[in-house]
């Protein structure tokens, strides 16, 4: 038998000589130290030598191709013994460094650095030896990331990539826009950039990169979904007209609105998004409580891609009316609201008073009263409404007046009382009375309140208006005074026939008139001063014995 020695294999193989002693033997080379190595072939009896090369090489190298950041195994043998291995990836000069052990045989793992797209070499150079060995690697061109993946119209993406060429021109496309973006590698091909969602309609859609020099592309999904991106204005009272804007829907869907659970009806219903997934629409805030509230649109109809957007709308507080707006004190209010909470207590505070009433709202925040202008200067005066997170005012002018008269009608003689208000404090007031100015006067207390009281004088029958008249402020309020008619006397009260009795009253109007007596119709005639009295004498004519009535007429 023959046996055989390679390098340091004692026996590699065996083999038998034909019997003209030749022989043939095959063998697979193991793993041994770079270089010549002696091949022996003996027996008992004679040997013979020959030499092989032992040449470098990766035995296992995966894998050949990938993104950079692929981790890559290279397994080699064939190198010195005990030797550094300096392994150069493309531009990359040392990647790594693996050492062989006693037999030349090593390990090694690297990560794919950034360098331009292609094909790559990989080298493997033994320090000692300088035995070398090659292979390729071909590194693609990848989007590495891209946030967010969903968005709706004007999000802002960024989105990276590398494996291009080096110094690229990059494109960037999304959805129906060929180019929505542009930027420019680095010389390794590596770069960043973002853009903006343009308005598209609702849907998942392909981000493509391309390089533009090397054709190289690649691609991520992003869903675009809707948004109501706008509430103008955004807060304000009920009935205020507000104008929402939408966009990334469906084109020509059907478009509903919903205010805090209430359905609205658009200005221009229905509303239907545009070929590019867009709206507009108007309408006006319907009753709801005070503060944020959600505005909703949902899609509907055959076109429909079952999304619904929302945004806020602050409701405030508003008066919304007040009736009388101008008066006298005393005179009562009527006040209205809407845009408080549900159930809540709101106070009204007028001017100086900060609880002149208070009431109770709905469920829907709105509210009505009723309360009566207390003893305030005149002027413009503030009514606030006062709810626990809102508050809206108007204003009441209040106005010189005289708010009662005690009694409103009566004769002369009779004492007569007045009230009345907005005054200046303290200032003297004078009053008047149908042709006399100044029947009487009195003074305002600090709050402008006046109380006075005069004894109506001789004037004609009928209305007359009494007049109080701040002598500071020269402001004054009138009401209506009604003189009536008296017989005030008949003089004498008793006689005989031919006797001549004087008839006097006031409160007359003035002109003709004529005395009856008894059964005697126009006994006499006379008339009534400018004043209203009269004194008319008659003679007692014949009439039976008794009680008498006089007439004036």
């Amino acid at each position: 038998a023959i046996r055989l020695l390679f390098g340091e294999n004692a026996t590699i193989t065996t083999t038998t000589a034909a019997i003209n002693g030749s022989w043939t033997a095959i063998f697979t080379v193991d793993t041994q130290v770079c270089g010549t190595t002696t091949i022996t072939g003996y027996d008992s009896n004679s040997q013979a030598s020959g030499t092989f090369t032992i040449l470098p090489n990766f035995y296992q190298y995966t894998p050949k191709s990938g993104t950079v950041g692929t981790p890559v195994v290279v397994n080699g043998n064939g190198f010195g013994a005990v030797e550094d291995v300096r392994i150069t990836f493309g531009n990359n000069v040392t990647i790594t460094i693996a050492t062989t052990n006693t037999i030349g045989l090593f390990t090694s793992s690297w990560t794919v650095d950034l360098q331009p797209y292609g094909t790559k070499t990989v080298k493997a150079e033994g320090l000692d030896s300088g035995r070398t060995f090659e292979d390729i690697f071909d590194i693609s061109s990848v989007i590495t990331g891209m946030t967010p993946t969903v968005g709706s119209v004007t999000t802002q993406i960024t989105i990276t990539g590398n494996g291009f060429g080096a110094n690229e021109n990059i494109r960037i496309s999304y959805g129906n826009r060929v180019t929505i973006g542009e930027t420019i590698c680095d010389s390794n091909g590596s770069w960043t950039t973002t853009f903006v969602i343009d308005t598209q309609t609702y849907g998942t859609r392909s981000v493509i990169v391309s390089g533009l020099g090397s054709s190289r592309n690649d691609s991520r999904l992003l869903k675009l979904v809707a948004r109501m991106w706008l509430v103008s204005p955004n807060t304000g009272t009920v009935g205020t007209k507000i104008t929402v804007y939408g966009d990334g829907y469906n084109g020509v869907e059907t478009i509903l609105f919903n205010f805090k659970g209430l359905s609205v009806i658009a200005d221009s219903a229905p509303i239907v998004s545009g070929a590019n997934g867009s709206w507009t629409a108007s309408f006006n805030v319907p009753t709801q409580v005070a503060g944020t509230t959600t505005v909703s649109a949902s899609g509907t109809g055959m076109n429909n891609s079952y999304q619904t957007t929302e945004n806020t709308f602050w409701i405030t507080s508003k008066i919304t009316s007040v009736t009388p707006t101008t008066g006298p004190v005393a005179t009562k209010v009527t006040i209205t609201g809407d845009g408080y909470s549900g159930f809540e207590s709101v106070r009204i505070a007028f001017g100086t008073n900060q609880t002149i009433t208070n009431v109770t709202t709905s469920v829907h925040g709105t509210f009505s009263t009723v309360w009566t202008v207390d003893t305030q200067a005149i002027g413009t005066t503030t009514i606030t409404a006062i709810g626990n997170i809102t508050m809206d005012d108007d204003i009441f002018v209040i106005k010189t007046g005289i708010a009662s008269i005690t009694p409103a009608s009566g004769t002369v003689g009779r004492e007569i009382t007045i009230t009345g208000g907005g005054y200046r404090a303290y200032e003297s007031v004078t009053i008047g009375l149908g042709n006399n100015s100044a029947i009487n006067s009195c003074t305002a207390d600090a709050n402008g309140w006046i109380t006075g009281t005069w004894t109506v004088d001789e004037q004609s029958w009928g209305d007359k208006e009494v007049r109080a008249t701040g002598e500071q402020s020269t402001a004054y309020g009138v009401i209506s005074f009604c003189v009536l008619q008296h017989l005030v006397s008949v003089n004498p009260t008793e006689g005989t026939v031919g006797r001549v009795i004087t008839v006097y009253g006031n409160g007359w109007t003035h002109g003709e008139m004529t005395i009856h007596f008894g059964e005697t119709l126009a006994i006499t005639k006379g008339s009534a001063s400018s004043n209203g009295t009269f004194s008319i004498p008659f003679t007692i004519n014949t009439q039976g014995f008794g009680t008498t009535t006089v007439t004036a007429r």
